[in-house]
């Protein structure tokens, strides 16, 4: 049934990347799955590479409160002062008036499950008096974690030039909280929190729809992209994924449980320890162009592309969700990839998208086929005939639609003319 669909029932719109470690970075950032309990990475993609962390910033936040409540310094229902300066941070933000005062829970709930940026400069306040002085504490405590590669100037995220971190380093802090203070996973993994008469959701979305995700942080801005760091139980062993620059948060959460999934049922380990991934100096990739502006997420290509052997990786409902399959399978599979190109394909009826690989050698195909269905991934071998028929199909799918629509535009006419007579 698949392979019908391949070639009756799609419009090209090709995603064109080979398949190689820098094909699988078109519209991801960088990426990471590691056991919390022993620090071995299980896949690993740019991990040491320069990113803003957006509202993943507030991990380190809520660490340094959780430190505070253990040195005694604050306890949870201690009430905090909502400054001036608080209360003017933009969205996303509880947006409560200067001079009101919430509790350190409440602060916590507010910045964990609704990534509120006012109520971290009110902790940050209330940890150490002031912005300046917590991103102080911030950069020591990052430094004291071998957290070498980032560096921190507001509690938030909001986006600063000089704010930056790597998925390594996010990957330490993640793994420090869980081990350091289990008694506040309840923050990371409650799927909403009430304010008044709203009932906030919360933003990982994978809290809601995948059974073994059990917590952390989301993080977007135009110029990061769409982040998280998860965390997961699969099989007995604590996971935690970091995922940055994706250009949806369709496509951070597909990848996110494409490879957690992939790395708990225990297909993947890379022989690192995540300590030992090395940072790299450079500057952040601005994903605004791709997030924020007009224009396709996904970069669509040319029915030329098409030919020789491939894989079908299955059929999805979003083409942000497709990409995130493709790019997440290739991460996993490199050792069986030599060549060929990558692409996402558009369904006319009913509108679903296509994770395809094409340009690939028999014998690779083959291999790559059995080794996801080993790991009871989705794929299929997809013939060169496959792609010869599908584009004789194409080319008559094309011609009738053009028909249709000249006997809809003469009809029109017709009509239009009736109706001028009449008057």
């Amino acid at each position: 049934m698949l392979l019908r669909l391949v070639w009756f029932r799609l419009v090209l719109t090709f995603a064109l990347i080979t398949a190689s470690a820098t094909s699988a970075q078109a519209g991801f950032g960088p990426s990471l799955v590691f056991d919390a309990s022993t620090g071995d990475v299980l896949v690993e993609d740019r991990a040491g590479t320069p990113w803003h962390p957006a509202s993943l910033t507030k991990l380190m936040t809520a660490y340094l409160t959780f430190k505070s409540l253990k040195q005694g310094r604050l306890t949870l229902d201690q009430k905090l002062t909502v400054s001036t300066h608080a209360a003017k941070r933009p969205p996303s933000k509880i947006g409560l008036r200067a001079g009101t005062q919430v509790s350190v829970d409440f602060a916590l709930k507010s910045i964990l499950i609704h990534s509120a940026n006012d109520m971290a400069v009110v902790l940050a306040e209330g940890v150490a008096g002031s912005v300046p002085n917590f991103a102080a504490k911030m950069n020591a405590q990052a430094k004291r974690l071998g957290m070498t590669g980032t560096h921190y100037v507001n509690p938030h995220g909001l986006h600063h030039l000089s704010q930056v971190t790597t998925a390594r380093d996010l990957g330490i802090l993640a793994s420090t909280i869980l081990h350091e203070f289990p008694q506040y996973n309840h923050y990371f993994n409650a799927k909403n929190m009430v304010v008044g008469k709203r009932r906030l959701k919360n933003r990982n979305k994978l809290m809601r729809t995948v059974d073994w995700v059990d917590g952390m942080k989301t993080g977007y801005l135009c110029t990061s992209g769409f982040n998280l760091v998860a965390s997961a139980r699969i099989n007995g062993k604590q996971l935690i994924s970091v995922a940055l620059g994706s250009s949806s948060s369709s496509g951070r959460n597909e990848l996110t449980r494409v490879l957690l999934e992939w790395s708990g049922n225990g297909a993947s380990r890379t022989g690192q320890l995540l300590a030992k991934i090395r940072n790299i100096d450079g500057t952040p990739k601005n994903m605004r162009s791709k997030v924020c502006k007009k224009g396709p997420r996904v970069t669509w290509g040319k029915k030329n592309e098409l030919g020789g052997w491939g894989v079908s990786l299955g059929e999805y409902k979003s083409p942000y969700t497709t990409d995130a399959v493709l790019h997440g399978r290739v991460l996993t599979s490199l050792k069986y990839l030599s060549s060929g190109k990558l692409g996402v394909f558009r369904s006319i009826q009913p509108r679903h998208y296509l994770a395809l690989l094409s340009q690939m050698q028999q014998a690779e195909s083959l291999k790559l086929c059995t080794y996801l269905r080993q790991h009871n991934a989705h794929c299929e071998v997809l013939t060169p005939e496959t792609f010869t028929k599908y584009l004789e199909q194409r080319a008559l799918v094309r011609k009738a639609g053009k028909n249709r629509r000249k006997k809809q535009n003469f009809n029109s006419r017709k009509k239009k003319k009736k109706k001028a007579a009449l008057r």
